[in-house]
Parts: structure tokens; sequence; C-alpha cells
């Protein structure tokens, strides 16, 4: 039944997992940083509530990175998804308080936490299992609180 499926196109590829390898270490941090320097060339769209590109020159899209981590972390172990979550939880925390304490009185996130919760919420529209990891780490307040802007 699954391969007539998959031969008429009736299939989600976002759940489709081919084969499961050991945790890796360093993988999580490693795309992290890959995202964070993504974001730097990405911006967010209110009229179609997605990250596009700056440029149009660039060559990096949001739905379709978004899309392409959460392939390759389907294909590894789900604590490196979870970990790679909580890497991006870990600088929007760094970069809040370095903002000072001060920037959450005056409604003003710094523009990498923004950047990086509008990414994580592009990352729930396609994966709505890491909506848990973030909320249980970051708090529901923070990640509300950004979309008032």
């Amino acid at each position: 039944m699954t391969t007539a499926l998959e031969a008429i196109g009736f299939v989600n590829p976002l759940n489709k997992v081919y084969k499961l390898t050991k945790d890796l270490d360093h993988f999580p941090l490693v795309a992290a940083l890959i995202t964070l320097n993504a974001l730097t060339q990405l911006t967010y769209d209110p009229n179609i509530f997605s990250l596009i590109r700056k440029n149009k020159d660039m060559i990096v899209d949001g739905p379709h990175f978004v899309v392409g981590l959460i392939t390759i972390f389907k294909q590894y172990h789900y604590n490196n998804y979870k970990k790679f979550i909580l890497y991006l939880i870990h600088f929007i925390k760094i970069s809040i308080h370095a903002g000072g304490s001060t920037s959450l009185l005056n409604k003003q996130l710094p523009a990498d936490a923004i950047m990086t919760l509008s990414f994580l919420e592009e990352l729930i529209k396609f994966d709505g299992s890491a909506r848990e990891i973030i909320t249980n780490n970051l708090g529901t307040y923070i990640f509300d609180y950004y979309k008032t802007y």
C-alpha cells in the first residue's frame, strides 16, 4: 500500500525517513551557526508571513532553507534536532540579555532575536513538534511577545 501511495505522489516527503544514524555530537551546533549566518541574509515579510531574501541575488530563501533543515534532521537522530532548537533558544536568551534589562520594558527586542524567533515560527509551520520544545525552554511570553511588532 505504501509503495502504491508513493507512486501516485500521496506522501509527505518531510515525514519520510530513509535511514536513522547515531547521535552526532557537534552537528546541531554547526547547523545552528549556519542558520544564524543564513538569517543575516533573510528578512521577515509580514504580508506573506514568511522569511524571504533581502536581495534577489541571494541564493537562500526562507521556506526552502527551513524545509531542507527539517529534512536533514529527520534523517538523523531526534536529539540532534532538539539540541539545534535549544542552541537557537540560547542565542535568543543571550541576545535579549545583551540588549539590556530594559529591552522588554521598552518593547524593543534586538533584531537578531526577532529574526531567530521568526525562523522558529517558520520551523513550527513546517514541523509542528518543535512548538513544545520552544515553549518549554523559552516560554510562551517571549515567543508570543515578539509578534506584537
